[in-house]
């Protein structure tokens, strides 16, 4: 996506986890995937190191350099994108992730349910569809059927990829 000039990256948390620019797609370990995704849930706010370490090893300290080594490796990752500054800045204790809803498939997501829970017959129709299809055409999996576990936050508290996604799709249309 390219808005006015500025160069971003998209990230994809939605199914496969990825980060891409125009045709170049990031080659992102598990644990790259899973810091990437942590991140970007968090939509640009700072994730402390130690929650970090507990969603990467589920553990408050990570092997010795393990989050550092992890850290870097991503950086490198995005930086073959976006060469200037950093992309992943550190704040003391904390690594933040800058971006906006729309470079992010969730933030989508999101905000269109958000949206659809607020409007009524057809737009609300219009816009749940819009956010099931931020999953990219493909049908999210029934609610019990978890695609993968992502710590937001510095609670650690943990949410549930699709499966969390779809519950909220159910509520908004229980409703």
């Amino acid at each position: 996506m390219s808005t006015q000039g500025v160069r971003v990256i998209n990230y994809t948390v939605l199914g496969q986890v990825t980060a891409c620019r125009g045709s170049w797609t990031a080659n992102l370990s598990p644990q790259q995937q899973l810091l990437l995704a942590i991140l970007v849930m968090a939509q640009g706010a700072p994730v402390s190191r130690a929650g970090l370490a507990r969603a990467l090893w589920d553990e408050e300290d990570s092997p010795e350099g393990g989050l550092k080594r992890v850290v870097s490796e991503l950086r490198t990752q995005l930086r073959a994108a976006l060469p200037d500054g950093d992309p992943l800045p550190a704040r003391g204790d904390t690594y933040c992730l800058p971006l906006s809803e729309q470079q992010a498939d969730v933030l989508r997501f999101r905000s269109k349910i958000d949206q659809a829970v607020r409007a009524t017959g057809r737009d609300a129709t219009r816009l749940m569809q819009e956010a099931l299809r931020e999953w990219g055409g493909e049908a999210p999996p029934a609610c019990s059927a978890a695609n993968r576990s992502l710590a937001c936050g510095d609670a650690g508290r943990t949410v549930t990829g699709k499966s969390c996604a779809l519950s909220t799709v159910m509520s908004v249309f229980a409703a």
